[in-house]
């Protein structure tokens, strides 16, 4: 069994609209090879699609669990925690992810916003600093600080 085909496969498929036939092939990957992160990294995405949240958020965790190195399952696993109404989880893992991945620039962007969002504006800001050094001029890294700056002012939290 090629494990890297697995989720590729299941994307073609799911394009073609044969999301039960996507799912079907990466269960059975997950059978074979259980402690494969891609599989239920793509098996999570699938679900999300199809709107069954809870075990996408099971699929998600398993992936990010089972594979620390590849920082977007922590990332993505943290966005659906956030979005499932567990924004102090969602927080915890994106900076489970920045202690193997300093410099992920998608994962430092979520934990300022999430920092700000939760009223930690000192936080958000101390992180959309680190994220303005790696992406000197960057538009969005810019336009992040200043609107935290413009709330956090003195505030460091």
């Amino acid at each position: 069994m090629d494990i890297p085909v697995l989720p590729c496969t299941s994307l073609y498929i799911t394009d073609e609209g044969r999301e039960q036939d996507a799912e079907k092939v990466l269960r059975a990957g997950i059978e074979n090879v259980p402690d494969e992160g891609s599989l239920h990294y793509s098996l999570g995405l699938l679900l999300v699609r199809t709107g069954h949240t809870d075990e996408a958020l099971t699929e998600l965790q398993a992936a990010y669990e089972l594979d620390k190195r590849n920082p977007r399952f922590g990332y993505v696993y943290a966005v659906a925690l956030d979005s499932t109404g567990a924004p102090g989880k969602a927080l915890d893992v994106w900076k489970g992810v920045l202690e193997l991945h300093p410099n992920d620039r998608e994962t430092l962007q979520a934990l300022a916003v999430g920092f700000y969002r939760q009223g930690e504006p000192g936080k958000a800001r101390k992180v959309a600093e680190r994220l303005s050094v790696l992406l000197p001029g960057n538009p969005s890294a810019t336009e992040l600080m200043a609107n935290i700056k413009a709330v956090a002012g003195g505030q460091q939290r």
